[in-house]
């Protein structure tokens, strides 16, 4: 049976926006290569409708699609 992740909010920011950290982490790529080992192990990402809204304050559906959609 696949596990599930439900992934924060600031998570899909640090991936979209490449952020870093305070002392300079990479946490785009972080991010990066979580989904990828969730995506490889064929497990799933839950995204709630919170998450959605929390997004919607910085980014259009568009965007916000288009961050999700090879995951």
């Amino acid at each position: 049976m696949a596990e599930k992740y439900l992934i924060d909010t600031s998570i899909w920011v640090d991936l979209y926006e490449d952020r870093r950290g305070y002392q300079d982490e990479p946490l785009g790529d972080f991010a990066f290569k979580l989904f990828c080992i969730i995506k490889a192990k064929e497990n799933k990402i839950v995204i709630t409708d919170l998450t959605i809204r929390e997004l919607e304050m910085n980014y259009s559906m568009p965007e916000i699609k288009g961050m999700m959609k090879r995951f």
